[in-house]
Parts: structure tokens; C-alpha cells; sequence
């Protein structure tokens, strides 16, 4: 009956050691899962808010939108110093259309058109004592001029196959002013003459007729003084207005159905013996 007991004792012993080892494996099993693994993924991961929205990682790098994108990393691993960042107040300002003190002041500029181009001119000069001859291959005049003046032309228009000279002894023809006492300009025309008209006289009495050419009532004109150039007659006179104050020299001739107009301004000239010597030089053809 020992015996009996004894085995009996035995397997109770037996059976209650692997109820403690299930339980122990169980209560191990249960406590790895709720000790050991949260607290491995507590220290892999940053802690959460109470929401539900997880939090970035403090690895990820952000972006201050205040203060702009990082600088990038240097080859040492240490970021650079950040740029200064622009005031976005002042950059969202408008502008007053206040003028900074450091920038200068434009002075307002003429207009262009407002801008009369003004030439003085340049080296009047007296006439030398050596003459050349100009003569017109076309129409086969010629006369005498001072070597030393200039000589403009000939300008050639189809209407009434004209053609026109000038001599002048200096050197620009443009200026504001009028001409002074030490310059003159002479002009040398030559046309064909007019169907309306067939005689010296035609030419003149239209010309001088305000009726008909339209003179104004402030221009004067001397009497007609009778003269010859190369041995065909020729009036002359002096023609004074507004526009031409010191009076402009008017010789006229025709000569085979041909008009010839030599006028000389100013003619308060110091060198009108000049142009008369013109005169006297011109050759018909």
C-alpha cells in the first residue's frame, strides 16, 4: 500500500510541474509582448501627441518658411551659416514714389522736335585775286568766281529743265541767324522760260505784280534799273521783306526762250562789287 502511494505521490508531483512550466511559458509569452516589444518600439520611435496623427521624425529634415530652405551641407558635414533673409515686409510694401537719396536726380529732358539744330557760320572770307570759271556742261553758260568761295550745285529739276547754283564765301549755308555784313550768297538760276510769258517784260511785270505772284504787303521793291549781261538786256532791282530784312539783288534776262535769275543776298554785302563782277563775267551760250 506504500508502494501504491508512493507511485501515485510521484505522478502528482509530475503533473503539477508541467502545469507550472505551461503557466510560466504562458506568463513569459504575455510578458514579452507587453513589457519587452513596446518598450523597443519606444525607443526606436519619437513619442506621439494624444491625436492620432504621428509626429515627423526628428531625422526628416523641415523647412522654415519664415526664414527659407536650409542652406545645403558642406563636404566637413557642418551647414553653412543661413543667409540673410529678406525683409517681406518691406518687398510687399508698394511703392511710395519716394526717390531713395542714393539715387540721383534726372534733370527732365527736351523734346527732340522742340530743338532747333542751329549752324553759325564758319570763315567768311574776302574774295582772292585769282578767278576760275564754272560752266554748266548743259546748257552751256559760264562765269567767273573767286577761287576761294564755295560753290554748291548744279542742282538739276525736271520742271522747266532747271537748274540752280549758289555761291557762297563761307562755310555753312545753315544758320539761325541772318547773314552779317561779311557774307554773300549768290544764286544762279536758269529755266525754261514760262508758256504764259515770251518776253523780258512778261517776266517782270509778273514777278513784281503783288496781284499775282502773291507778295505781301510788307515787301518793298526798289525800281527797276536797265543794265546788259553779255550784251542782252537785263533788269535789276531789290526785293526787301520780313524774311529777307537786309534786302535781296534781283537780275533777270532771257535769251533764247531761256530764263536767267542772279540774285545776291544780303545786299548790305561788303562784297556786292563781287557779284557784279559776276555779272559782268556771265557768258551765254
Amino acid at each position: 500500500m506504500s508502494a501504491k502511494r508512493n507511485g501515485s505521490s510521484g505522478r502528482s508531483t509530475i503533473g503539477l510541474t508541467l502545469v507550472l512550466l505551461v503557466v510560466c511559458a504562458v506568463l513569459s509569452v504575455v510578458a514579452i509582448n507587453l513589457v519587452v516589444v513596446p518598450f523597443f518600439n519606444a525607443a526606436n520611435q519619437p513619442a506621439t501627441n494624444s491625436g492620432s496623427v504621428p509626429q515627423i521624425a526628428k531625422a526628416t529634415a523641415t523647412i522654415d518658411f519664415e526664414e527659407g530652405p536650409p542652406p545645403p551641407g558642406t563636404p566637413t558635414g557642418e551647414p553653412p551659416p543661413r543667409l540673410p533673409t529678406p525683409d517681406r515686409t518691406r518687398l510687399m510694401r508698394a511703392p511710395t514714389g519716394v526717390v531713395p537719396p542714393d539715387v540721383p536726380t534726372l534733370e527732365p529732358t527736351k523734346e527732340i522736335d522742340s530743338v532747333v539744330p542751329t549752324f553759325a557760320p564758319l570763315n567768311a572770307v574776302a574774295p582772292s585775286g585769282e578767278w576760275i570759271t564754272y560752266k554748266d556742261l548743259n546748257l552751256g553758260f559760264s562765269f567767273d568766281y573767286p577761287k576761294n568761295w564755295h560753290v554748291d550745285g548744279p542742282e538739276k529739276m525736271n520742271k522747266g529743265n532747271r537748274v540752280s547754283i549758289t555761291v557762297r564765301n563761307y562755310d555753312d549755308v545753315m544758320t539761325k541767324e541772318d547773314k552779317t555784313v561779311d557774307q554773300l550768297k549768290i544764286d544762279i538760276e536758269a529755266l525754261d522760260l514760262p508758256d504764259s510769258m515770251s518776253t523780258l517784260d512778261d517776266w517782270v511785270t509778273k514777278y513784281r505784280d503783288p496781284n499775282i505772284v502773291g507778295l505781301e504787303s510788307s515787301v518793298s521793291l526798289t525800281p527797276i534799273e536797265m543794265l546788259e549781261v553779255n550784251g542782252v538786256p537785263a533788269v535789276r532791282w531789290i526785293q526787301t521783306a520780313e524774311m529777307i530784312p537786309q534786302g535781296n539783288i534781283i537780275v533777270g534776262f532771257v535769251k533764247d526762250n531761256k530764263l536767267y535769275v542772279i540774285s545776291g543776298y544780303p545786299a548790305t554785302s561788303n562784297y556786292i562789287s563781287t557779284f557784279d563782277r559776276l555779272i559782268s563775267s556771265f557768258r551765254l551760250p
